[in-house]
């Protein structure tokens, strides 16, 4: 193709060529061979269609016609043909897929994209997480009797031994208008969702650093099954009653179900704060205040505000345009 040479300055990595380490470059990058490494180009990134590339990639722009598994971030533009190949985590502030071409994976993709900083993670459960969850449950636990450990059933991931077919995909978006939240009470309201996600079978892959000005945070969440679309949202369902009973604040987690018991504790801690929107993959849960009367709603995810929020994350800030969708 005329499109793949038009760079003045070209590193070219050749078909037949098999490299193991991490190439930085000032110029355009052409991979028709095998690359197992990071990649750091200051401009273009070509992967031919006998390419392969595994590893992280940074670039200004990518044309994508080989396979692909890693990380890749992009600060421009990606173009994926149709013979491409791609499984790994997206990010980008525009992409293009043509028909027939296979992408798996989490793909981040928009403007507001932060593709340099967004951050990612295998292994979710960390300790401070741990503690945080701990202390939220603590939290609910004074309100009542003495809580008991759980003898529910493990959460739905726990349950699935099978091979994953399917990554059903559950944003959490996280809004406090002018709020005093410090990085610890936003480690604990990162966790009371965690919580609430990995008891509905999703697990943490990707996090945005928060914003602390009038608090926004993102958090992508990924449930991998063989279950079909309405089994998912038969599960959201499950995950909205128990938040409105948590919202009957009884204050008593004894005896109920650990969904329940991390429904109880993530209410408990949002409900600290006077105004606040939370959106936790299908399900919307907001307070808001006008003429000084609270209102508070839990439902799933109305069509329009599900568009407003994928145009416009951050004004999940809002509360009131966030209930003006679900508070009727």
């Amino acid at each position: 193709m005329d499109e793949l040479n038009k760079a003045e300055s070209v590193t070219n990595i050749t078909k037949g060529t098999q490299i193991t380490a991490n190439i930085e470059t000032e110029s355009d990058i052409r991979v028709a061979g095998i690359i197992d490494g990071d990649i750091k180009a200051e401009k273009k990134l070509i992967l031919t269609e006998s390419g392969r590339i595994t590893g992280s990639v940074i670039a200004q722009e990518a044309i994508l016609e080989g396979r692909f598994t890693g990380e890749l971030r992009i600060r421009d533009q990606i173009t994926v043909r149709a013979t491409a190949n791609i499984d790994g985590f997206i990010f980008s502030k525009k992409i293009t897929v043509d028909e027939n071409a296979e992408v798996i994976g989490i793909v981040s993709v928009g403007p507001d994209v932060d593709v340099l900083n967004a951050k990612l993670t295998k292994n979710p459960k960390r300790p401070e997480i741990e503690q945080a969850i701990e202390k939220a449950k603590e939290a609910i636990s004074s309100d009542g009797p003495e809580q008991k450990e759980s003898t529910a059933a493990a959460s739905p991931f726990d349950q699935s031994a099978k091979q994953a077919q399917t990554r059903f995909i559950g944003n959490v978006l996280t809004g406090i208008p002018s709020s005093a939240v410090d990085e610890n009470k936003a480690e604990e309201l990162k966790a009371a969702c965690e919580s609430f996600m990995n008891e509905l079978g999703f697990e943490l892959e990707i996090f945005d650093e928060p914003v602390f000005d009038s608090f926004y945070q993102k958090l992508t969440y990924v449930r991998k099954s063989t279950d079909s679309e309405e089994d998912i949202q038969k599960l959201y369902q499950k995950g909205k009653e128990s938040l409105e009973t948590a919202l009957l604040n009884k204050g008593n987690t004894e005896g109920s179900s650990q969904l329940q018991q991390a429904a109880d504790a993530l209410v408990h801690l949002f409900k600290q704060f006077d105004e606040f929107a939370v959106v936790l993959g299908n399900i919307v849960l907001v307070q808001h205040i006008e003429d000084d009367v609270q209102s508070i709603a839990v439902e799933i995810l109305p069509e329009q505000l599900e568009t407003d929020l994928r145009k416009n994350p951050e004004s999940v800030t809002d509360p009131a345009r966030v209930y003006s969708y679900v508070g009727n």
